[in-house]
């Protein structure tokens, strides 16, 4: 009887032992852990962050990297103008307002590796903390991998598809986050890098003159080749666009500054910033200005059809969530060249512009029919005028520097034997006349193998004469040389005319053919205005000496 007695109550207090030790299990495990399953609402803590744009995405391709341009084109607008439109990164941060993970009604959704939905959890999220608010109160996930994909309000679901519209763009949210769950009734994390879901675009104009406050429209070419939503398949992890419709946006821009930046540009970016779904194909959008003046011509009915983003390698590309594009569009005087076979033609012909021409010269006066060279005579080297001191060499000799800025005698005074003293000497041909000699002996020479043809053949290059230098000065820096000494101009645009189609820029201190009082010529000084001056003819050597940039008459 004894033994009996005590195995009942050792088996009393077996049970009690096994009952007191499943208590302390519930209470450690309190839901977290279920059939072997881990609770998303116990187990799981999910939290938010709210990336910007661009933050942490690199461009493909090394040549896009470096400098984070994406794609460049030139476009002829049929105005006088041509634009060079280029697509850069936006690295400007978003305003303060809108870095911050806004507060709201979040979806999340598990996907386990074989892609199959295993649970949606809907909340909200105050600080970056998610709260589940579900009706179905829980998931419950075996042990694995996961991906757990996040959305908010501004993004809609049907099934494995989150759909974003135009509209919602600039707000809606997706993130996706990668997770291990182990089985362990200790609380695991998941934090959602939120990422925007829009392709963000600017428009900026930049010229090398200032220019007002002006108006445009950017909009798409035809009423369906735009995207009016975007479709996130949640499980494959890929976009996918919808049906199309149009666009059009009205565009503000104000004034750009009346002082140019270090690259002598002028720039004003456009107040709107533009929202889009992802994979837009900029092709389809078409930029139109309608108010405004630059370079004497009015902006007004500008147009240009964007073309096809392209990758650092040259494949077409479209835009990319979470990314924001700066649309530079330059705006470029179509100045005229002189090409080697003695035509003229814009940039669009020459074969920096995707032509087939070659340009040797910049127009400067086409009643004149006078071009300046792209390059110097020689190089950036410095010469003397001529050796002789005090000795009269130009029968055209002026005893006034104002006298100067009227003489447009440079040919003669470079190849007619004439216009010298001795009635003999060619000064184009003579060692005794350095400057004269290294204008009339240039010869084009970029790009390597310039080959002259046409009407070009027996043409000869010469040292203008001070008075044809106005004709750079207004044609080339839209200066208004009227006899002063001193005229502002817009020297960015001048070089401009020079640097685009692979020449030198004109900055720099050079001789001209008129000689004054014996012992001086004419000079001029292109640097932030053009001046036109005088010294003496056989200064040379370190620091004294100018260059020499030939003419011609085509």
């Amino acid at each position: 009887m004894k033994r009996k007695f005590l195995y009942t109550a050792l088996s009393v207090l077996l049970i009690s032992v096994t009952v007191s030790c499943n208590n302390k299990n519930e209470e450690i495990n309190d839901g977290v852990i279920v059939d072997g399953k881990v609770s998303a609402t116990k187990g799981i803590q999910f939290g938010l962050s709210l990336s910007d744009y661009d933050e942490e995405q690199n461009v493909e391709g090394s040549r896009a990297i470096a400098s984070d341009t994406v794609h460049k084109e030139s476009i002829d607008l049929g105005n006088g103008m041509s634009a060079e439109v280029t697509v850069q990164r936006d690295r400007t941060k978003s305003p303060a307002t809108t870095r911050v993970m806004p507060n709201g009604n979040y979806t999340m959704l598990a996907y386990d590796a074989s892609k199959n939905l295993k649970g949606t959890l809907t909340g909200t999220v105050v600080g970056g903390v998610f709260t589940p608010t579900s009706a179905n109160k829980d998931i419950y996930l075996e042990p694995g991998a996961y991906e757990f994909v996040c959305y908010n309000d501004k993004v809609t679901r049907n099934g494995n598809d989150l759909i974003v519209t135009r509209a919602n763009a600039e707000g809606a949210l997706i993130g996706r986050e990668p997770k291990t769950i182990t089985a362990t009734p200790q609380k695991q994390t998941v934090i959602f890098d939120m990422r925007r879901v829009a392709s963000r675009i600017r428009i900026q104009l930049t010229g090398w003159m200032d220019f007002p406050a002006l108006s445009a429209s950017l909009e798409s070419t035809n009423s369906t080749s735009v995207a009016v939503s975007g479709i996130y398949n949640a499980a494959l992890d890929t976009w996918t666009k919808g049906a199309g419709g149009p666009v059009s946006e009205n565009l503000t821009f104000p004034a750009s500054p009346t002082t140019p930046s270090p690259q002598n540009e002028f720039k004003s970016i456009c107040n709107e910033y533009l929202y889009f779904t992802p994979q837009l194909d900029i092709s389809n959008l078409k930029l139109t200005l309608k108010s405004g003046q630059i370079y004497k011509l009015p902006m007004n009915g500008a147009s240009l059809v964007l073309k096809t983003l392209t990758d650092g390698y040259g494949n077409p590309t479209t835009t990319s969530p979470q990314t924001a594009y700066l649309i530079n569009v330059k705006l470029t005087y179509n100045f005229l060249y002189l090409m080697s076979d003695g035509s003229t033609g814009f940039i669009t012909e020459t074969t920096f512009g995707n032509g087939a021409k070659t340009p040797i010269g910049v127009v400067v006066s086409q009643s004149k029919r006078m071009a300046v060279a792209l390059q110097n005579g020689d190089g950036w080297n410095t010469c003397q005028w001529s050796g002789y001191s005090k000795v009269q060499a130009c029968k055209s000799m002026k005893y006034n520097g104002a006298d100067l800025f009227t003489m447009e005698d440079g040919y003669h005074e470079t190849w007619d034997a004439s216009a010298s003293v001795d009635n003999v000497t060619v000064k184009g041909l003579s060692s005794s006349f350095p400057a004269f000699k290294i204008a009339g002996s240039y010869t084009p020479a970029l790009p390597t193998g310039v080959f002259i043809s046409g009407t070009m053949i027996g043409k000869k290059w010469y040292l203008a004469a001070s008075g044809e230098w106005k004709y750079v000065c207004n044609a080339l820096g839209f200066g208004n040389a009227d006899g002063s000494v001193f005229v502002n101009w817009y020297k960015g645009l001048a070089e401009l005319a020079f640097t685009q189609v692979g020449g030198s820029p004109i900055s720099g201190d050079y001789w001209t053919s008129s000689e004054l009082l014996y012992q001086y010529a004419g000079q001029i000084y292109t640097n932030s205005g053009m001046t036109w001056a005088n010294g003496y003819k056989w200064e040379s050597g370190s620091g004294g000496g100018l260059r020499v940039r030939p003419f011609v008459r085509y």
